[in-house]
């Protein structure tokens, strides 16, 4: 009876580690997804500021602060 449950038990911790794995595994690829999202992000917005100097726009916004 001893050997049966310490044959489960090890089963048990062989399930627990591959469980851990693949969530890791899970999360690393969510989180790969997401930074591709991100870097497909690049450009948006550009035609809202065509045609605007960006040194000009930052020192307008800086004045307006004092």
């Amino acid at each position: 009876m001893e050997d049966c449950l310490n044959k489960l038990d090890k089963q048990v911790h062989k399930y627990q580690e591959e469980l851990r794995l693949l969530k890791a595994e899970a999360l690393n690829k969510d989180e790969e997804a997401h930074m591709l999202d991100i870097r497909g992000l690049r450009g948006l917005g550009r035609e809202l500021w065509k045609g605007i100097d960006a040194k000009e726009y930052i020192q307008k916004e800086r004045d307006s602060w004092e």
